[in-house]
């Protein structure tokens, strides 16, 4: 259970970041 918990964190922990540096990340694709 350690690591679906672990895991979760790391997801909601990626969508924020990506939600805090939308322009970054439209960068990084171009």
């Amino acid at each position: 259970m350690i690591g679906m918990v672990v895991t979760l964190v790391i997801r909601l922990a990626a969508i924020y970041w990506h939600l805090k540096l939308p322009t970054f990340a439209l960068t990084d694709r171009q």
